[in-house]
């Protein structure tokens, strides 16, 4: 009877707990090496690849979860992906401005070799219009944040 009524006083202290604490990375699997998170503006951004280690010209889901600074989702953002090669510095692929319905997204690619790649996720200001389904120019300096 004891255990019984232990048991139903923690489910009822914890179960409500569970709703207050935000979820970080809505990742099914969130990979060691291959995965970071930053501020981008009022958002944080957490990036994984999945798979984690995929061979040259094999696809690869590059995952984002944009969140607010208190982990809570965000919605009808826009955003635009890129890809650069760390030793070049050329644009291998871009994704245009897209609106995301969630901040929970996803794009696909292949990466040509084996070597470091820079992706660059931008995601436009409150207010600051973009134009939906363009590529902006590429980046003189990864570190740009010009449009964004």
């Amino acid at each position: 009877m004891y255990r019984r009524l232990v048991i139903a006083v923690s489910v009822m202290v914890l179960l409500p707990l569970f709703f207050l604490v935000p979820a970080y990375a809505h990742f099914e699997h969130f990979t060691h090496y291959n995965n970071r998170g930053g501020d981008v503006g009022p958002h944080y951004a957490y990036e994984a690849l999945e798979p984690e280690y995929a061979g040259p010209n094999e696809p690869v889901a590059i995952m984002f979860s944009v969140q607010d600074h208190d982990g809570r989702d965000t919605y009808n953002i826009h955003t635009m992906v890129e890809i650069y090669s760390a030793t070049t510095g050329e644009r291998l692929k871009a994704w245009p401005w897209t609106q995301q319905e969630i901040g929970d997204f996803q794009v696909f690619y292949n990466f040509p070799e084996l070597g470091s790649y820079q992706i660059v996720l931008s995601v436009a200001k409150d207010g600051n219009p973009v134009n939906p389904n363009s590529i902006d120019p590429p980046r003189t300096t990864l570190s740009s944040n010009t449009g964004c």
